[in-house]
């Protein structure tokens, strides 16, 4: 019973975290002062337009790698608390029996 009680709770904060990272609003393009339409057939202006929105894009890249390493943090942490939780379960359950065989 108590192991089901402490997957829950790994489980729920678990969502949690992941909730509170992948929570942040997705910005379209479109709404983005940097990024701009191609609107016009100077090639000098296309070319400037997709220098611009190359280094945008580029940014927006970045700040998704930076995401994926937190994540993998996170993932290596919650496996090291799992395991820790075990293993104080695991303990608790010894001295449960100690004392049972103690009486």
């Amino acid at each position: 019973m108590e192991v089901i009680i402490v997957y829950s709770l790994c489980v729920i904060f678990t969502l949690l975290i992941l909730y509170h990272i992948f929570n942040k609003p997705l910005i379209e393009a479109a709404t983005n002062p940097e990024y701009k339409d191609y609107s016009k057939n100077d090639a000098l202006i296309l070319a400037k337009q997709n220098a611009g929105n190359i280094k945008f894009l580029k940014q927006k890249f970045e700040t998704i790698d930076g995401l994926s390493k937190k994540v993998n943090t996170m993932s290596e942490s919650v496996d090291s608390n799992t395991e820790a939780i075990h293993q104080i379960l695991k303990a608790q359950k010894e001295q449960t029996n100690r004392l049972k065989t103690d009486q």
